[in-house]
């Protein structure tokens, strides 16, 4: 037997009956009473289809259940950086900041490339009194160095 269940949504359906002869004070106060219950039950519902399953679906079927980074799912957006592009699937917590990571070390690699090949080229045209391209590289030296420094900052996150 299966403990699971599954439900999409929840839906709450009610049918308002008069009361009999010697029922309570009222029809009116039985009613009233029916009411009061059928908002109560209404707000149940609303919270249950509006929070609880929403927060269900975003949980993995693991047997057992596990609540950490490899448990629960980054996002139901249908962004390449939440779904695995080979099997369409959804990506956990732990698989996107994976992912986010390696995309940092990428562009801090191609960042410190850049850097070598710009400091080459400015040693190279110092030696060649070559100065207009030198000072034009030089700017081009000082943007980097800050794009540097954002990346860093990020990897210090």
């Amino acid at each position: 037997m299966s403990n699971t269940l599954n439900l999409s949504s929840i839906e709450l359906t009610s049918t308002e009956r008069r009361a009999p002869k010697n029922g309570a004070p009222s029809s009116q106060d039985f009613n009233d009473g029916q009411r009061e219950t059928l908002v109560d039950l209404s707000g149940i519902c609303d919270v249950l289809n509006n929070v609880v399953l929403p927060l269900l679906s975003s949980l993995p079927k693991t047997d057992p259940l596990v609540l950490d980074g490899d448990g629960i799912y980054a996002s139901h957006e249908a962004s390449e950086l939440f779904v695995n592009s080979t099997d369409k699937s959804q990506l956990t917590v732990s698989e996107v900041l994976t992912r986010v990571n390696a995309t940092v070390i990428s562009l801090s690699s191609a960042v410190e490339d850049l850097s070598a090949r710009v400091l080459s080229l400015q040693t190279r045209l110092a030696t060649t009194n070559q100065n207009d391209v030198a000072k034009a590289i030089q700017g081009f030296a000082d943007t980097l160095a800050v794009v540097t420094q954002r990346v860093a900052a990020l990897e210090a996150k």
